[in-house]
């Protein structure tokens, strides 16, 4: 009985957890011009509640930056965590993984193949992606990229980045929601993703 009831509670929890009505949120934006590698993971952008409090801080760096308890993965990552951070079940929010086992689990990792013409026009893996997650809908945009080719890799040189937040009630996941796109980019000779599995309409 003590089994039944417990396993009862972890159900009506992790429903109301992914259902749950958050606290809404400022919109905001930065922008930034950048040069890769990032030397230094550092906060792009701090999301506030309407009344003011910091809730969230979006930080991002390169695949040779760590940050706390976060190692950054590609040419470009972002985390997203609350503040203070929280640990205990996803190391970023950004992930689409509620059994999330490593940092670089999100869409929020750029690759510089992901981001060259034409893999940069697929919506939410190219250099335009979208995240709507615990009241809000988060972008990130790469543009004005130029690259470089290091060891025969190709990888990015310079970018402007933006980061954009506004509300979005209808998104209640507690992490990001995994996106949904056209069949129609298959057809491009890129990799769409090797972070996430990627979901196409029927």
């Amino acid at each position: 009985m003590r089994k039944l009831l417990f396993a009862s509670l972890i159900t009506f929890a992790a429903g109301h957890l992914a259902g749950a009505t958050w606290p809404a949120v400022m919109r905001s934006q930065a922008s930034y011009r950048l040069v890769s590698p990032i030397s230094k993971a550092r906060t792009y952008l701090v999301i506030r509640l309407l009344d003011g409090t910091p809730a969230y801080r979006l930080t991002c760096g390169s695949h040779d930056t760590t940050i706390d308890k976060f190692n950054f993965s590609g040419d470009f990552e972002c985390q997203l965590q609350t503040i203070p951070a929280d640990y205990k079940r996803f190391s970023t929010l950004l992930t689409e993984d509620m059994k999330q086992s490593k940092d670089w689990e999100s869409r929020a990792s750029f690759s510089a193949p992901e981001v060259e013409p034409p893999c940069d026009r697929i919506p939410d893996f190219g250099a335009l992606r979208t995240f709507r997650l615990r009241g809000m809908r988060l972008t990130l945009e790469l543009s004005h990229i130029t690259f470089k080719n290091e060891r025969q890799f190709l990888r990015l040189q310079s970018f402007y980045f933006k980061a954009r937040v506004e509300a979005d009630p209808a998104a209640t996941r507690p992490i990001a929601q995994p996106p949904v796109i056209d069949p129609k980019w298959k057809e491009l000779p890129c990799t769409i993703s090797q972070t996430v599995r990627v979901h196409f309409s029927h």
